[in-house]
């Protein structure tokens, strides 16, 4: 019995939460955090996040958002409190490490995301002109989790499936954006961090979009000996064609043809995007790849960009493509030396001349949700138009 249920997947569920519950509600035990006013993280009205940090044996608490950070004061009352000044070049969703006499912890009053392959806690901090992506008073769809089983990978996989607003009453067929993260991530990410169904929700109310459905797959399947090679890029790529596809196509109404799909990524799953769409044009006729590549990056074992091929045969790549979007953060020190390469690419084969091609640059932006989840607002008006 306790074998097969070590070997069973549901061990891996797991739940996130909207709400905060409001310190009245919590109960307390032995060892819990003092449930005071702002306890854990919270951000102030002049934009400033502050930090308070139970532990009351600690000698020491640090905050750690990579390449900045800062050290919290202890209290009497065992609280390290802190606070990180608003900048206005450091806003959004940032994940961040709690160092507790340099061991790395997970603070339970403060948000937690998927990041890094790892659980870790964030903080919203307010990010200036991006109110498309705020919980409004509109009408809003649903994110439904679906489990169906992959013939490819041999085991269950799980995608999150965004349909619009009146999509459960309603009987006609929608489009559908197959939409995918980065590395270390999955598939909880764009709902979560990067708010896609909320910024669908405020697009649809303002009238700037088409109605679509929104899949998101986990772009890591792989098995452990291959992580972090073209066998996990090719693996993604039959999941995605020859079960995920099928299954959405079978349990939701969408139009299934080429010119009603679309495939869009963030930094590796930019990559996926070009290798498996650039591939078959007789699937996908839309195209976004944020922050990412043309060609595959430089850390795969086989460096295979016959894909590209499709860029320079014009009239093909007319006749196949409503849309190729390219996007990039101006600050982008990861991607900003291989988006330049991809440039040659792109200028070789008079992309730029074309009306199907758009390329946008977000200054102040480096490799992080600022930038993806822009990219996503500007892309997703651009879909399915007839």
């Amino acid at each position: 019995m306790f074998q097969d249920f070590l070997k069973n997947q549901v061990r891996h569920f797991s739940a996130l939460s909207l709400e905060k519950l409001p310190p009245e509600t919590i109960r307390r035990g032995r060892g819990v955090p003092p449930i005071t006013p702002g306890s854990g993280v919270e951000v102030q009205e002049n934009g400033d996040v502050s930090f308070k940090i139970y532990a009351p044996t600690a000698e020491k608490v640090e905050i750690s958002f990579g390449r900045r950070g800062l050290s919290l004061e202890k209290g009497e009352d065992g609280l390290h409190r802190g606070s990180l000044p608003f900048d206005p070049h450091f806003c959004g969703l940032r994940c961040f490490d709690v160092m507790v006499d340099g061991v790395l912890v997970l603070y339970p009053y403060a948000p937690i995301s998927w990041h890094l392959k790892r659980q870790r806690n964030f903080v919203e901090i307010p990010d200036p002109g991006t109110e498309y992506r705020y919980l409004n008073r509109v009408p809003h769809g649903a994110v439904s989790t679906e489990i169906y089983w992959s013939e490819e990978a041999g085991r269950h996989l799980r995608c999150l499936v965004y349909t619009p607003p009146g999509y459960r009453k309603g009987t006609e067929d929608y489009p559908v954006l197959y939409l995918q993260h980065g590395a270390t991530e999955n598939e909880t990410c764009w709902v979560y961090d990067g708010k896609a169904g909320l910024i669908m929700d405020n697009l649809l109310a303002a009238g700037e979009v088409r109605p679509f459905l929104i899949v998101m797959n986990n772009g890591e399947v792989v098995e452990p000996e291959h992580e972090g090679t073209r066998e996990m890029d090719d693996l993604f790529e039959r999941v995605l064609l020859h079960d995920c596809i099928p299954y959405i196509e079978a349990n939701y109404r969408v139009k299934a043809d080429k010119w009603h799909r679309a495939m869009a990524g963030l930094s590796m799953g930019s990559m996926q995007t070009s290798r498996i769409g650039l591939t078959h044009p007789e699937v996908f006729s839309y195209l976004g790849v944020f922050s990412g590549f043309l060609r595959f990056g430089s850390d795969h074992a086989t460096q295979d960009d016959s894909h590209l091929s499709m860029l320079f045969d014009r009239e093909r790549f007319l006749k196949e493509y409503k849309l190729l979007f390219r996007s990039v953060g101006e600050e982008d020190d990861n991607m900003m030396d291989c988006f330049t390469v991809d440039e040659t690419y792109v200028e070789r084969a008079g992309l730029r001349e074309l009306p199907n091609y758009v390329c946008k640059t977000y200054p102040l932006q480096q490799h992080e949700w600022g930038a993806w989840y822009r990219a996503f607002r500007d892309f997703a008006p651009l879909l399915f138009k007839d």
